[in-house]
């Protein structure tokens, strides 16, 4: 079908338009497109069908995937980041994805920036879109490129637009601008003066962040991948409260004396610089204090948040990931070595993750690392060869779904893999 015709064109920009303001939104999808262009799903389908032989879905997804290809064109984040920033919940699809539409995986963007370049000025939009949406279900990626430079040009004019029309020359940062119970735990700080206790700190924000989420009440609980770019930073709480879009923001210290422990926290009015509430936790070293310290924060959170904890929620909050300390003192290492991203530390995970599945084979959050990583470094970042890389991760997350087939994310990864890698 001929793409110049201007009504065919004017749809697809509408379209567009819509999803980048709900790029962000996980939950955006098919149905809600429908409802925001004022059709039915069938009808959108007939439409979209008809102009460039997909189905809603796919244009969405390749739409998401577009925009993922101009950020990491741009390095302007990770690649987990970035997954989440275009609406995909899980990693494991995006990457999946990714390399099923552009023939490569998202960690490899970088290298080929130089090959595929392509000037903006080249192509109308229309073309452009036409080319990189047709109907043959292959992208040409050089086109990609050219919808997204013509995007942040559209983009750009539609801010300065809005600017221009707006009386307010600052951002509304007060508490209503965002959710109404939304939260970042930013990353606990080691006053310990020991730094072989760093993944201890870091250990403990991510099990306080685990159980905020927990609590359906909260509206937004921010991911460690976030929360862990204001590790070292200057900002002032309502700077980052502006960027993260929340009302509350949880800073805490960690503190280690011979066999005695001491937290001190204190939650914030983010927006406003205000102190809702600050507390100090103490307790033994080598005791379950640690697991109590923990789920006792977020239910002290919760309760200064103001939010309602259900009595279900309450029972996952207070449970603990396992009983055997040197099974979780190796799960937190590998975990920060996980968290460095580079060969060399998922090297170093591997064994630290095993040796906690070896001490506690029914502690499931090293199934679930264990797995990242080999997804991660085969699918992702190309390290190890990728059947082997999704083997080892299959073997890890089959074994955490028989510890909890209802742990959160891991049917995602699973099925993602299962899709991708073993279906024909």
């Amino acid at each position: 079908m001929n793409h110049e015709y201007p009504l065919e064109d004017k749809f697809i920009q509408k379209l567009i338009n819509i999803l980048e303001l709900h790029l962000e939104d996980e939950n955006f999808g098919v149905t809600e497109l429908a409802r925001e262009v004022g059709l039915s799903r069938s009808q959108l389908h007939r439409r979209l069908k008809a102009i460039n032989g997909k189905s809603t879905s796919l244009f969405i997804r390749e739409y998401r995937l577009s925009r993922a290809m101009e950020m990491l064109e741009g390095n302007v984040a990770t690649v987990s980041e970035i997954a989440y920033k275009v609406g995909f919940r899980s990693p494991t699809y995006f990457n999946s994805s990714f390399k099923k539409l552009y023939g490569y995986p998202p960690g490899e963007v970088k290298h080929r920036k130089s090959d595929t370049e392509a000037p903006a000025e080249e192509a109308e939009v229309s073309h452009a879109q036409s080319k990189a949406y047709g109907k043959s279900g292959k992208v040409n990626k050089r086109n990609v490129f050219l919808v997204a430079a013509v995007l942040i040009l559209a983009l750009a004019a539609t801010i300065i637009f809005t600017l221009k029309n707006n009386n307010k020359s600052t951002p509304d940062t007060t508490i209503s601008t965002f959710a109404d119970k939304s939260i970042a735990v930013l990353p606990f700080k080691n006053y310990s003066g020991d730094p072989s206790l760093d993944p201890f700190c870091d250990g403990m924000t991510d099990e306080v962040i685990s159980r905020l989420t927990k609590i359906k009440s909260i509206s937004k609980v921010i991911s460690r991948t976030s929360v862990f770019n204001y590790k070292d930073t200057d900002k002032s709480m309502p700077e980052i409260a502006a960027e993260l879009k929340v009302t509350h923001i949880l800073e805490g210290n960690f503190q280690k004396s011979g066999d005695k422990i001491k937290v001190n926290l204190q939650l914030i009015n983010a927006p406003q610089d205000d102190h809702y509430w600050s507390d100090e936790y103490t307790g033994e070293w080598d005791s379950n204090d640690i697991f109590n310290i923990q789920a006792a924060v977020a239910e002290n959170v919760a309760k200064h948040m103001d939010v309602e904890v259900s009595e279900e929620e309450s029972r996952n909050i207070q449970k603990r990931p396992t009983e055997n300390k040197e099974a979780y003192r190796n799960y937190l290492l590998a975990q920060f070595q996980r968290n460095k991203d580079n060969e060399q530390a998922y090297a170093n995970a591997i064994p630290l993750y095993e040796n906690a599945i070896k001490l506690d084979s029914g502690f499931i959050e090293p199934y679930i690392g264990l797995a990242d990583v080999w997804i991660f470094g085969g699918l992702v970042w190309g390290i190890y060869p990728e059947q082997e890389a999704w083997a080892n991760a299959k073997k890890a997350l089959e074994k955490a779904r028989d510890i909890d087939e209802n742990y959160a994310g891991l049917k995602d990864m699973l099925y993602t893999g299962y899709f991708y890698y073993d279906w024909d």
